[in-house]
């Protein structure tokens, strides 16, 4: 069994992400000129933040906690992370104090989660304020605006408290680099305060102008996958087209009619759809057909309902728990077994029915789909419409 477990997808959004954030750091080392020792210091906390960065994103994903699934391509993500990038690139030439970091932090959590956003802009600001010999002080206020805008975060995903979110950081915008900037000269300077004011203005505008397309986009990333997987140019369906065209056929029917299945019952048409089409995908590596399958669909970062219909295939290695799993293998079995029996043989309507009737009775009695939460009309509803309701040649 050749180990599948890596996620090409998932490896180049990664290397994008590394590669953002190394243009970055030479894009402010070649804007302030430095010297090849102060190139190096940079280059060094590069090669130490990145693993971290890394771990932190592959541990996440893997608890389920980017994009709200494990099996997330971080698709999202890398477009965020190239955002921030370029928001620090403006940011080099913003007054003191005046960069609004609570935008990057507030975006990277809705996109990753706190872990994520935290470490990543603790390096941009590290980074920004290096560069552009900032003090003490204001380091300490981008560090404190991250944490707040991070913890923010929470608020705005709620829109009831959403309003008490945009106080709070409207507030804090203003308050917290005035007052380290006070603490840093012992001076008023109200171009500051006016600064500070467009500063939460802008930030409030961007955060409630993205957070909200932001959910909705992390809300439909599933059904997005799931079409993309089943559509014909995906290389995975191509893979199996290009193994074996009878293979293909067998896909493509258990596919449309378990989605035909899964809407009569209100059960997740694309689910039953892409694991209909994928049931039978371990062919494509060998035995062990079950775990190469699973392992084929993680590779290739599929939703991870999908994944666990393949892992109950046929009930060898685990019980069949879901009405879209028990629907993939009612159909797969009544094609499988059409396909065995042949058009001619099947000709007349009665021994038609006669074949989904036995074959399903059987499999109902053995207690196949009894963890599966269809009931017993669910069950007969679906056999009638096999029956009468789909062409199963």
């Amino acid at each position: 069994m050749r180990d599948k477990k890596f996620s090409l997808k998932r490896g180049l959004h990664i290397t994008a992400m590394a590669v953002l954030l190394l243009i970055y750091s030479l894009y402010l080392v070649l804007l302030h000129r430095f010297l090849l020792d102060k190139i190096l210091v940079v280059l060094f906390l590069y090669g130490i933040f990145l693993p971290f960065l890394i771990l932190i994103i592959e541990i996440d994903r893997m608890d389920g906690r980017v994009s709200r699934h494990i099996n997330s391509d971080l698709t999202l993500l890398t477009w965020i992370m190239a955002g921030c990038v370029g928001l620090y690139m403006v940011y080099v030439f913003l007054p003191a104090y005046m960069a609004p970091v609570m935008i990057p932090a507030i975006l990277l959590t809705a996109a990753g989660n706190e872990r994520i956003a935290m470490v990543t802009v603790t390096y941009l600001n590290t980074l920004l304020c290096m560069v552009s010999s900032a003090d003490y002080y204001e380091y300490a206020a981008y560090m404190l605006l991250t944490v707040c805008g991070c913890t923010l975060s929470l608020l705005f995903a709620k829109k009831k408290l959403r309003i008490y979110g945009c106080i709070i950081l409207f507030a804090l915008s203003i308050v917290i680099p005035c007052m380290l900037y006070y603490i840093s000269c012992y001076e008023m300077n109200y171009r500051l305060y006016l600064y500070a004011l467009a500063d939460g203005v802008v930030t409030i505008a961007v955060i409630m102008g993205c957070f909200d397309r932001l959910n909705q986009y992390i809300r439909e990333e599933k059904r997005r996958s799931l079409q993309e997987i089943i559509a014909e140019d995906f290389p995975l369906v191509q893979e199996v087209k290009k193994y074996s065209e009878i293979d293909y056929a067998h896909a493509v029917k258990v596919s449309g009619v378990a989605q035909a299945c899964a809407k009569q019952l209100g059960a997740n048409e694309l689910v039953a759809a892409a694991a209909g089409f994928y049931y039978r995908i371990g062919k494509l590596e060998g035995e062990p057909f079950v775990e190469n399958g699973v392992q084929l669909a993680e590779s290739n970062c599929f939703p991870q309902e999908v994944i666990d219909i393949l892992a109950e295939y046929n009930g060898e290695k685990k019980e069949i728990s879901t009405m879209e799993s028990a629907i993939v293998h009612m159909v797969d079995i009544l094609v499988t077994k059409f396909e065995l029996l042949g058009q001619d043989t099947l000709q007349s309507v009665w021994n038609h029915d006669i074949v989904i009737y036995q074959t399903l009775n059987e499999k109902s009695s053995e207690g196949i789909y009894d963890l599966s939460g269809m009931g017993m009309n669910q069950f007969l509803k679906i056999r009638e419409f096999l029956a009468k309701g789909v062409e199963l040649y």
